[in-house]
Parts: C-alpha cells; sequence; structure tokens
C-alpha cells in the first residue's frame, strides 16, 4: 500500500505540533507522523529528523522513535485511523511494511474468540514464514533489531574488543556511531539506509 505523503508544515505548524507532542496532549502518535511526514524539522532549522529529535522533545529518542514507528504501522494496517496496542505494532513491525496490514488482517481472522493479541500476531507470522529468528531471519527492514538487543546486555569494552578483532581496519568510533544511528532508526529509515552505499570515510 502506497503511504500518502504530507504537505510541508509551516514553522508556525510544526513549532505547534512540537508543543503538542511534549505536553502528551491527545493522538500523540498521528502528531509525531505528521511533523515527520511534513518535514517540520526543515522548517525548524534542523538538518535531520533525528537533529530535531534530539533538541526539540523532552522526552528520549528512543521513545519518539518509538512513536513514529506505532504510527507508521498504524497508518499501513488501519488507514480510518484506530491507534493499535503497543504490543501489536511491536509485533507486526517485524514484517516488512507492504505486508504488515495483511499480517494483522489474517490475524484478526484468525484469532480465537475473535480476541488478537500479541503472542497470536506472532504465531500469524510464524504461519506466514515471516516470523523473526535470533540472528538474522527476521524481516529484511528489520535485520539489526536482535543485534542491537543484544548489543544492550554488552559493555562498550567487550563491544570494542568483539569489534577490533572482527573489523580491524575500521575505527571503532565510526563502528560505535554507525550502532548508535542504527539503534534509534525506524523500519522505513532502515530500508532507505540499506539501500545506499555506506563508507567510513563519509560517516
Amino acid at each position: 500500500m502506497l503511504e500518502a505523503q504530507s504537505p510541508a508544515l509551516s514553522t508556525k505548524a510544526a513549532r505547534l505540533l512540537v508543543s503538542e507532542i511534549n505536553n502528551q496532549s491527545a493522538d500523540v502518535r498521528t502528531k509525531i507522523l505528521r511533523l515527520h511526514d511534513g518535514e517540520g524539522w526543515k522548517a525548524l532549522g534542523h538538518d535531520s529528523w533525528k537533529a530535531c529529535v534530539e533538541a526539540e522533545f523532552v522526552f528520549g529518542r528512543q521513545y519518539a522513535y518509538r512513536l513514529l514507528e506505532a504510527a507508521q504501522v498504524d497508518r499501513r494496517v488501519s488507514p480510518n485511523g484506530d491507534k493499535l496496542k503497543e504490543s501489536h505494532v511491536r509485533e507486526l513491525a517485524v514484517a516488512p511494511p507492504d505486508r504488515q496490514a495483511e499480517v494483522y488482517e489474517k490475524a484478526v481472522e484468525t484469532a480465537p474468540d475473535g480476541k488478537v493479541t500479541a503472542d497470536h500476531i506472532r504465531l500469524t507470522l510464524a504461519d506466514m514464514g515471516l516470523a523473526p529468528n535470533r540472528w538474522g531471519a527476521r524481516a529484511t527492514e528489520s535485520n539489526m533489531k536482535d543485534y542491537l538487543e543484544a548489543l544492550e546486555v554488552i559493555t562498550a569494552p567487550q563491544l570494542e574488543v568483539v569489534l577490533r578483532k572482527c573489523l580491524p581496519s575500521i575505527p571503532a568510533r565510526v563502528l560505535f556511531k554507525a550502532i548508535d544511528e542504527a539503534r534509534y532508526m525506524t523500519i522505513d529509515e532502515q530500508t532507505k539506509f540499506n539501500r545506499q552505499p555506506w563508507s567510513p570515510e563519509t560517516s
């Protein structure tokens, strides 16, 4: 399903959205999606969405990116504006964006007693051949997620030793920067990133 493009926001409209998002007013997911898709970060003078998130929001980057991803999944799965449970969003996010609606529709159709749960969505993903594997057999757009979860429990010195052994020609600072960038990528941003060549000289 093609996703609608939002018109560019004015500085005033972008500033109002930031204020409402920070105040946790109603429908925060939709507002953060509007700010992102309307390139509100440009209207506010930032070079990137990441820079906008870091400078404008009162909450952390990870939370902001979770809200954005949830809003993107909502839009694909429920074009009428319904909001999914966060646990459902987490399961659906591992599927390719163009199949998330299909997964949810099947989960609804096959849910025991008509009650959709996160566990049932996970089973539906498995039935459709989209179940995640601990080390990379996840849908293409989400390959990094298991690695990043593992990195959460590894200390920085341990990680540096491993990186230097595996990739001795790349400076550790470049690898840490790449990991930090990847940790807060949304699914859509990972997809775009994976299509671009990467060179440590340009990082």
